[in-house]
């Protein structure tokens, strides 16, 4: 939302510009687009996006699990500062036998793993998951 009011103040102070806001939820399995700008280009009208919808769901999506152990890859990740400390990270991966997207936090008391997000680019880097008590956690793959 914060996105959406920034860039409808910056149209309202410059009609004649366009912008996109760009959004993503779920698992990074959700993706929303809004182009904005000043002018109509024709009237307002309500439309179906029934037919859309159908045809994006007969598509291949990625299947996300929620419990995962074994071996992956790590597809995205964020590695969050406290006070300006490395504090903690997660992944978003890839698991390796079937490519099922999954969320993996680092491990803790894992220094080396958290000391990896920090450090390195780790995209495609091989990681071990397992799960404990709902949560999965990750650390470098041997």
């Amino acid at each position: 939302m914060h996105a959406i009011a920034e860039m409808v103040e910056r149209i309202r102070a410059d009609p004649d510009t366009r912008g996109i806001v760009v959004a993503n939820g779920g698992y990074l399995s959700k993706h929303s687009v809004g182009i904005y700008s000043g002018h109509l280009q024709s009237p307002w009208r309500s439309m179906s996006s029934a037919a859309e919808q159908r045809r994006v769901k007969a598509e291949d999506s990625v299947q996300v699990v929620e419990e995962m152990a074994g071996r992956g890859r790590i597809e995205s990740y964020a590695a969050i500062y406290r006070r300006g400390v490395p504090a903690f990270g997660f992944i978003v991966g890839r698991r390796e036998d079937d490519a099922a997207r999954f969320l993996a936090l680092v491990k803790p008391g894992d220094a080396m793993a958290l000391e990896l997000l920090f450090r390195d680019e780790v995209i495609g880097t091989a990681v071990s998951v397992s799960n404990a008590e709902g949560l999965n956690y990750f650390e470098l793959a041997q």
